[in-house]
């Protein structure tokens, strides 16, 4: 078995994404994250198989009424690999999409000519000032606002994480400047090879947190969190695992 021995040295330096806003009172700051097993597909001996996990992450400010104040977004978007005789495929510099930046390559299929983080970040600026309910009545409307500002992309899981990360959060007192900052990383943490009596697996750790921080830099409130995909298959490279399975994160499982 393969095992990871320190979490940062696998993981490396994660990427801190921020974002900003002024205001004096009270806010609501949260974190959510939306996870789920995207894809499975058993090994050959031309090609590795391999198991897909998402994990969408938002951290939200808001003010009393629940209009968005700041908005950032983040997707870990790992694969788990084995092959067709049963061997876990080790795997390590995971990156988010939004670390990726140009080299997730999704300017040249866009109709639109943006990237992922470009969308991302549209997507945020269209949602400030307006509540959860309106972005999604906005998302209803086909040639939205969202849409407008450059944002083409499936938003369902940013949706998803944003209402996680509002049913999360906590009151705060604010006076002038803010910032909101979060991280993820993401690391193998069990690579074992399959037998003619029990499956293998290849486990993948996502761990994020997301911090309000004051205008003199005191950190105001914290959230973390992590959530753990595990893919299993046999001797023979077949793919095991339930992709249909629910994902959780460790918070919510308690």
């Amino acid at each position: 078995m393969k095992k990871i021995v320190a979490w940062v040295l696998a993981c490396g330096a994660a990427l801190a994404l921020c974002a900003c806003g002024k205001k004096s009172g009270e806010v609501r700051f949260g974190m959510g994250a939306h996870a789920y097993y995207s894809a499975e597909k058993s090994a050959s001996e031309e090609a590795a198989g391999y198991g897909k996990v998402i994990v969408a992450v938002a951290a939200v400010v808001t003010d009393e009424n629940g209009k968005i104040l700041a908005c950032e977004l983040d997707m870990a978007e790992n694969k788990g690999e084995f092959t067709h005789d049963g061997k876990c495929v080790a795997a390590s510099g995971f990156k988010t999409k939004g670390e990726l930046g140009d080299g997730y390559g999704m300017k040249g299929a866009s109709d639109i000519g943006k990237e992922w983080y470009e969308q991302a970040e549209a997507f945020e600026n269209a949602a400030k000032g307006k509540t959860l309910d309106e972005v999604k009545t906005l998302l209803a409307t086909g040639e939205s606002e969202i849409v407008r500002a450059g944002c083409t992309i499936d938003t369902g899981d940013f949706i998803a994480a944003v209402e996680k990360a509002i049913q999360s959060a906590k009151s705060v007192s604010v006076r002038g400047d803010y910032d909101v900052e979060m991280e993820i990383s993401s690391a193998q943490i069990e690579c074992r090879d399959a037998s003619e009596t029990e499956n293998g697996t290849n486990r993948i750790k996502t761990v994020f947190s997301a911090v309000l921080e004051g205008e003199d830099d005191t950190e105001l409130l914290r959230f973390s969190d992590e959530a753990e995909a595990e893919f299993t298959f046999d001797a023979h490279g077949h793919a095991v695992f339930d992709i249909s399975a629910e994902l959780k994160t460790e918070n919510e499982k308690k």
